[in-house]
């Protein structure tokens, strides 16, 4: 959490960011995935009273038995990423092979498991890749039935399901998606499942043609956000999370001033996540440093506008 001061007629006026702050470990900190510095990582973003969240992948019980002490002492929230996982050992919730869409779901339950074990109350998941507009109606399906098949399983245990939108048609290929399927989807599973809503990453929105006021229509089942950049590469658009203001990065402190407008206006009540990596010539502290300063900007400058 952190407050800004702005001038506003003369008079100081000191305004506490709305929602908690939180980052996403495994791109700060890439070298955590390979299990390098993982409690170093976790020390440094627990040490930050800027952050209120930090999303984890699973990791051996070895590792979370060395953090847990230090995360429970700050009384940060932990989220467990599963879209690592799921992107990284190819897993398909969508599958229109039953047998690949069943191992998915049962590698799926085993995460949520441990989980469990760690009393984690939130996972965040993702679809499989897209199968093309042919077979795209039969995925959508699948991946409904896989997600009630989960949010059954997590709440057994406590444990309620984000589900993130990615981009289609220019990285990750996978099936969700645009904002307008993903909500539909998601409203369907909720007539059966409460324990379940969609996560929207700022970084994806080039990629899916999209921009913060298209979330007004689907604040009833928007719950989580994603902050970052997609990157340009010659006429490529890239989902690499690079910081903002990295040459060829997509998204600046004015679209973030814009993201903040809109989800005060929709009085959204979730958690603002950082999602930004290094490259090669940046540190992971550089990163997120920069990140958190545009953050704090757009604020100010959200203030400016609103009380101007």
């Amino acid at each position: 959490m952190f407050a800004v001061e702005i001038d506003v007629k003369g008079i100081p006026v000191i305004s506490t960011f709305p929602w908690r702050i939180g980052i996403v470990l495994s791109m700060a900190f890439p070298q955590v995935m390979k299990d390098s510095d993982f409690e170093k990582a976790v020390e440094y973003v627990v040490s930050d009273q800027f952050f209120d969240e930090i999303e984890l992948h699973i990791v051996s019980r070895e590792l979370w038995d060395k953090v847990k002490p230090k995360l429970d002492e700050r009384g940060i929230e932990v989220y467990a990423a599963l879209q690592p996982h799921i992107l990284r050992e190819g897993l398909n919730l969508n599958s229109l092979n039953e047998d690949e869409r069943r191992r998915s779901l049962k590698r799926l339950k085993e995460l949520i498991e441990e989980a469990h074990a760690r009393e984690l109350k939130v996972v965040a998941i993702c679809s499989g890749k897209d199968p093309g507009p042919d077979n795209r109606a039969k995925a959508l399906e699948a991946l409904k039935e896989s997600i009630k098949e989960l949010c059954e399983f997590s709440k057994e245990r406590g444990i309620h399901v984000l589900l993130e939108t990615f981009d289609r048609d220019h990285d990750k290929k996978l099936l969700l998606g645009p904002l307008e399927e993903a909500a539909s989807l998601m409203r369907e599973v909720r007539k059966s499942y409460s324990n379940v809503g969609l996560l929207w990453d700022l970084s994806h929105a080039p990629l899916l043609n999209e921009k913060p006021d298209d979330l007004f229509k689907y604040q009833d089942v928007l719950e989580h956000i994603h902050l970052g950049c997609a990157k340009r590469v010659d006429e490529r658009l890239l989902d690499t999370h690079p910081v903002f203001y990295t040459p060829g990065a997509i998204n600046d402190v004015h679209a973030v001033k814009k993201l903040i407008s809109v989800l005060k206006s929709m009085n959204y009540q979730g958690i603002i996540t950082l999602e930004v990596k290094p490259e090669e010539h940046q540190t992971s502290l550089e990163i997120v440093n920069a990140a958190k300063g545009v953050v704090m900007h757009a604020y100010q400058l959200y203030l400016r506008e609103t009380l101007s």
